[in-house]
């Protein structure tokens, strides 16, 4: 009996161990669970493994208010005087696809940034990882901004056709390849309705690619290119915004990424209604025809941009 005794009250005390725990658990902060790397059940990505990280890439996807966040981001280097540097790398024709050797020396060549730093450049996803064992290089800390994929594709239609409303002539022959009269000036009606896909196809604005990185196959749409970059997000991006909502994207960086973006939501609440009106030339809004082809089209971005959204909204409620 006393054995048996003995046995139920071990029982019950582990019973009341694993209760106590639970509980624990439970009433846990947000901010506690980010720091024990605690994946919440919400859906909140934790992110304070990358947090504390010196360098910061932000790989902007084009015709994404990425001239807005460039703008804003070099305010905030001088507001923070000391706290980063700001690495602008752009220039006419600078390439977004690299070869692996040019990845390799890339990825080399950032990662000798001993003081925090952020790095601003249109390019495809580059997974430092790869040159961990022979390098020992360790992964940046991502972050990008997405939009809407209907309106990017169209913003970007028009943009590599003419630009900026108020540039010259030899600016977009600067900084924008040439195209055939005949195919710069077709409307974007007419490209989508001779025929949506080889439109969508010929006139490249692909946002996944930038997220899934340097292979061949995340230039085509499809199951492999649209999983790999999810799963590039989750493992590298500490944040991806919306153009849609500047105001909660620079405060989500501001929360999951404090060593550099201390005061971007001051910054932006002061600043957004200095930033310029970078609107694109000539252009045109599809017909509701147009647009119905085009989402269908485009339907692998649309599934990747309300998955990036989900994921935003989800961080945003884990930080209030």
């Amino acid at each position: 009996m006393t054995n048996l005794f003995r046995k139920r009250r071990f029982a019950k005390y582990c019973t009341l161990f694993i209760l106590i725990q639970i509980v624990l658990f439970l009433t846990l902060t947000e901010k506690s669970k980010e720091f024990l790397g605690v994946i919440i059940s919400d859906g909140t990505v934790p992110h304070s493994k990358l947090s504390a990280k010196n360098l910061v890439v932000y790989n902007r996807v084009p015709k994404c208010a990425s001239t807005a966040m460039r703008l804003l981001l070099a305010k905030l280097e001088k507001r923070n005087k000391g706290r980063f540097e700001l690495i602008l790398e752009n220039s006419p024709h600078l390439r977004q696809i690299l070869e692996p050797d040019d990845q390799k020396s890339l990825a080399i060549k950032w990662s000798k940034e001993s003081k925090p730093a952020v790095i601003i450049r249109h390019l495809h996803y580059l997974d430092f990882e790869n040159y961990v064992f022979r390098f020992g290089l360790q992964q940046p800390a991502y972050i990008n901004v997405v939009r809407e994929p209907i309106d990017h594709f169209v913003s970007s239609y028009y943009f590599n056709r003419f630009g900026f409303v108020g540039w010259s002539d030899a600016k977009v022959k600067k900084w924008l390849r040439i195209l055939p009269d005949e195919e710069r000036f077709m409307s974007i009606n007419e490209c989508v309705m001779r025929n949506a896909t080889e439109c969508v196809e010929k006139n490249p604005a692909n946002i996944i690619a930038f997220f899934c990185g340097h292979d061949p196959r995340c230039r085509t749409y499809g199951d492999w290119s649209l999983n790999e970059a999810k799963k590039n997000v989750e493992q590298s991006f500490v944040a991806v915004g919306i153009a849609e909502d500047l105001k909660n994207t620079v405060r989500l960086f501001e929360e999951v990424q404090p060593r550099h973006f201390k005061d971007f939501s001051s910054l932006y609440a002061e600043e957004k209604g200095t930033l310029p009106n970078t609107r694109t030339a000539r252009k045109i809004d599809p017909t509701k025809i147009a647009r119905e082809r085009l989402s269908y089209a485009l339907r692998y971005e649309v599934e990747f941009y309300h998955f990036i959204k989900g994921r935003f909204y989800s961080q945003l409620l884990g930080t209030w």
